[in-house]
């Protein structure tokens, strides 16, 4: 009765069994259709596509080619078939051949040509595939795969207008042809900037029961571009359900997962994926790696990896996944060893070999480094960013950095292609060397683009501040927020208003902002923003509360850890790291508690852990960090060789670079060198060693430092109330007579304390007084300071001296009760710095302390001799420490009593917050700037950010 049907009929029921998944009957029925019909084509091809769609493609290309020879007339079908199973099986060139030909003998066949075309446009030959794809339009206008070729050729090429012409010209004959148009037309619109038109274009598509994977994946990942991260793990979500290996899918949700501090659940769809597939791609194996070791997990990382790359075919990316995570676990030979292996492999040859420069140059082989970085250069054809980056890199470690600028300049000129990372990594080489015309080319390059990292944004926007002018600020802003992704354009704006308006301003902002999006981005912007408003302890209350949802989240532990260094709570600091470590045993915490020890205090040990961690390759203290370590601990050899890393580190400052020797730290190692160099001249000459130090106290700081610390150690750490209280006066200073609203707002602070008098003391007013109360000798040292942070220095020695009372920085918050705190200790009372000098930004005495005269004779004879040496040295808190060694050093233990207190930075920090980070600090003009000034044609090019640029004949949609 069943073959009383013609064979049309038949192959409906066919298709309605297949349909219903009635495999048994199926087979039993399409082989009764081939013993009565064995040249009806619909029936071969219907066998060798459930074969492709199964994804059996050497089945199908076996099927295909027995087919073909049996049946030379459905040469068409079955060449069509054979291509796609080859195309499949990675074949594609042999495909386009079998295609190429079969279009040479029969052009009008229209399938035929239409996989020929869309091979050759996935290949990069759309110059080829687009005549093509018109020929069959020209036949048969309606044809839903020529149109969907020409539109992917449109959105490839970037002409999104054209592509969303040819979507509204087409006229799709059934369901599944407006779908596959619709994905379309939604991407044409996201090319334009109209993301939530083509957002909104994909869901109606799931509404309407179109869950593909294809529409999932795509409205998925416009969610996320739109901020929408929760619905955009849902998406992600319904294609894992039933395809727990989907890698777009799995790479979608651990992407948001780990933005969101959501580790655990991130390592649980990567351990699905791998359950779930029969051969997982490495990349899913390399993703969990990934967050391992973002967790503080190598060790696990590298085990994993091992195990992956065991268990299947070796590949050169799972090498390099594992000399990366034996980098982060402090294993450099076995790095070494998996980087050695990447090397053999073509694909990851070049990326391999820059794995061995960087572990040679973290040894100290320049030269070795360079060899390996040039045969890098010899695997690319042309300029190749990645690898001219970490050269020039090399050459500034290596202490060549003369030798940059040619690569710089080769580079640009190339056109090679950059993305945002390498654009700002140029841009902070093109400063520190002084290439205002590479600068000038990377900001014109950025100003083209649509959209841009929030981390060159940053980079942009801060250039930008240098030029402290807040007109050209504004406008460089206003063009940047479109650009960076919704989801974080809250933080940039945070860091604008704070760049402008200082931090107060920006902690408003940040407070008030709605832009919460089911990640702590908001909390760790605020607790950042809090901490250089000099409010740590808030942060704290802040960032506590956050951790509790997003315990193991890097960024928000590592502000965290920040806040409390700045509140000097460095129990709750190390409790945090303690419970870190109970929930995900094996995670790495050292960095954290490096960073908490070197707050508490500068001592050996800290410096002997903080090197250990460095020898071994590790994230730990920086290098400025570990230099003050050295200094502190009287290390001259190894500051000395510290001090070369900085000065060829490529990512400090071109003024920090050419200026290291007079600044800080560089005074400060000539300093320890002079006086080591000293010593052992006086030892050599039969001084005692401890007589041979201290007697250079008065000159030198190390020995002045040492004399603190052994008077500290034996005073105890106990504060009586003062027997006589201090005079209730606040002084401060500021140069001009109308200090910026930054500055008057912390003012302000001090101006309503309960029973104090407020003084401000403006230059005029200053020599007034110091004219008046001490001469013209001191005068005339006033006016010869060099800058308002000498003239201060002086300033609030003469004026404690003579009046006794408090003075405290204008850049300073107060956060406490002064009045407790001048109550505490007896004589000068002060705090010391963590590299143990004396800080002197505030001051508490009665008048007449003999430590505040020592150092104002010290002052005013540097200031008289014009010493050359730094404000820190010569009128700051390397003078106060020379100046109390000195008096320690003579005086008898009841006078030194007497006359001076040291207490500890939490002690101070619970009634004065030093130094907050206001806007004019990092600008140019300012005394003691990083950044260099920048040149006119830089200025302007900036302005060229204001602008958005037109993506496709229209601009983005501005944030207002």
């Amino acid at each position: 009765m069943t073959q009383s049907k013609t064979p049309g009929a038949l192959m409906a029921d066919l298709r309605a069994l297949d349909a219903g998944g009635q495999e048994t009957a199926v087979s039993d029925l399409l082989a009764s259709i081939l013993r009565h019909h064995p040249d009806f084509m619909p029936a071969h091809r219907f066998r060798i596509d459930r074969l492709l769609g199964a994804g059996l493609n050497a089945e199908a290309l076996d099927l295909a080619q027995r087919t073909a020879n049996a049946f030379p007339a459905m040469r068409a079908m079955t060449t069509t078939r054979q291509a796609t199973a080859l195309d499949r099986l990675g074949q594609t060139e042999q495909a386009l051949r079998m295609l190429g030909s079969l279009h040479d003998d029969a052009a009008e066949d229209m399938p035929a040509t239409v996989l020929f075309a869309t091979l050759l446009a996935r290949d990069g030959m759309a110059d080829r595939a687009e005549p093509l794809f018109r020929q069959v339009l020209s036949q048969a206008p309606d044809h839903p795969g020529a149109r969907r070729g020409l539109i992917d050729i449109a959105l490839a090429r970037g002409d999104a207008d054209a592509a969303l012409d040819l979507c509204d010209d087409a006229r799709p004959h059934d369901d599944a042809a407006a779908s596959l148009l619709s994905i379309r037309r939604a991407r044409a619109l996201d090319h334009l900037g109209r993301t939530s038109e083509a957002a909104a274009l994909l869901d109606s598509e799931v509404a309407g029961g179109n869950r593909s994977d294809q529409v999932l994946i795509q409205l998925a990942w416009m969610q996320r571009q739109l901020g929408r991260l929760d619905a955009a793990l849902q998406s992600f979500a319904a294609v894992l359900a039933t395809t727990p290996d989907h890698l777009g899918a799995v790479q979608g949700s651990v992407a948001i997962l780990r933005q969101q501090g959501a580790m655990d659940a991130a390592l649980k769809v990567c351990d699905a994926a791998i359950a779930k597939a029969k051969d997982a791609p490495d990349l899913i194996h390399m993703r969990r790696a990934e967050i391992l070791t973002d967790m503080g997990r190598a060790s696990e990382a590298a085990a994993a990896l091992k195990t992956a790359r065991a268990s299947g075919d070796a590949t050169g990316q799972l090498d390099l996944a594992l000399a990366r995570a034996y980098v982060a676990l402090g294993n450099p030979d076995a790095a070494r060893e998996a980087f050695e292996q990447a090397a053999r492999s073509v694909e990851t040859r070049a990326t391999a070999l820059m794995g061995l420069a960087d572990l040679s140059r973290k040894a100290g082989d320049h030269d070795r480094t360079l060899t390996h970085l040039n045969a890098a250069a010899e695997t690319s054809d042309g300029a190749d960013a990645a690898v001219t980056l970490a050269l020039c890199e090399a050459l500034i470690h290596a202490g060549r950095a003369r030798q940059v600028a040619p690569h710089l300049r080769a580079l640009i000129e190339s056109d090679a292609p950059l993305n945002d990372p390498q654009i700002e990594q140029l841009l902070n080489i093109a400063e520190r060397q002084a290439l205002p015309d590479v600068t000038r080319h990377l900001i014109r390059l950025t100003s083209g683009r649509s959209s841009l990292t929030a981390a060159l944004a940053r980079r942009l926007l801060r250039l930008a501040h240098i030029t402290a002018d807040r007109d050209s600020l504004d406008r460089i802003t206003h063009g940047l927020l479109p650009r960076v992704p919704p989801q974080q354009r809250c933080a940039l704006r945070a860091e604008a208003v704070a760049l402008c308006d200082g931090p107060d301003a920006a902690i408003e902002f940040a407070r008030t902002s709605q832009d919460d999006r089911g990640t702590p981005d908001r909390i760790i912007v605020l607790g950042r923003l809090l901490i250089d408003a000099g409010t740590p302890a808030l942060a704290m209350r802040y960032l506590r509360f956050a951790l509790r949802t997003w315990p193991a989240h890097p960024a928000l532990v590592t502000v965290f850890v920040h806040a409390c260094v700045g509140a000097r709570d460095f129990t709750a600091g190390h409790a945090c790291l303690d419970r870190l470590e109970n929930d995900l045993p094996g995670t790495d915490t050292e960095a954290h508690r490096l960073a908490l020890f070197y707050g508490a205090g500068a001592d050996r040990s800290v410096l002997d852990r903080a090197l250990r961690r460095r020898d071994l390759g590790l994230p730990g203290l920086h290098p400025r960090q570990l230099l003050d370590l050295c200094l502190s601990c009287g290390d001259l050899d190894r500051a000395l060789a510290i001090q070369n890393g900085i000065r060829n580190d490529p990512g400090s400052s071109g003024r920090v670079a050419a200026h290291f020797t007079t600044g800080l730290q560089g005074r400060m190692l000539t300093d320890l060198h002079v006086f080591r160099t000293l010593e052992a001249k006086a030892i050599s000459a039969g001084v005692p060693p401890e007589d041979a130090s201290t007697r250079l106290a008065d000159q030198y700081y190390y020995p002045a430092k040492c004399i603190l610390d052994a008077w500290a150690d034996q005073s105890g750490s106990t504060l009586p109330r003062r027997e006589t209280p201090v005079p209730h006066r606040i002084f401060q200073y500021w140069d001009r007579a109308t200090p910026p609203d930054d500055i008057a707002g912390l003012i302000a602070g001090w101006q309503n304390v309960p029973g104090f008098e407020h003084v401000l003391m403006n230059r005029t007013r200053a020599i007034t007084m110091l004219r008046r109360q001490f001469g013209p000798r001191v005068v005339t040292a006033f006016q010869r300071a060099r800058h308002v942070t000498e003239e201060s220095d002086l300033l609030r020695l003469c004026l404690i001296f003579r009046f006794g009372g408090v003075y405290s920085d204008a850049d300073d918050r107060r956060v406490g009760d002064i009045a407790d705190l001048a109550d505490l200790g007896a004589g000068l009372l002060v705090s010391r710095e963590p590299i143990g000098a004396i800080a002197n930004n505030t001051l508490i005495a009665p008048p007449g302390n003999p430590i505040l005269r020592i150092a104002l004779q010290m002052t005013v004879q540097a200031l008289l001799a014009r010493d050359s040496d730094g404000a820190w040295f010569k009128s700051g808190p390397g003078m106060l420490t020379r100046a109390a060694a000195v008096f320690l050093r003579d005086a008898e233990t009841s006078e030194a009593v007497r006359n001076l207190t040291l207490i500890d930075g939490e002690t101070l920090r619970r009634h004065v917050e030093p130094h907050i980070r206001l806007p004019y600090k990092k600008t140019a003009s300012y005394w003691n700037a990083q950044d260099r000034a920048l040149s006119k044609t830089v200025r302007e090019s900036l302005l060229g950010l204001a602008d958005l640029p037109e993506r496709d004949g229209r601009k983005p949609a501005t944030i207002g």
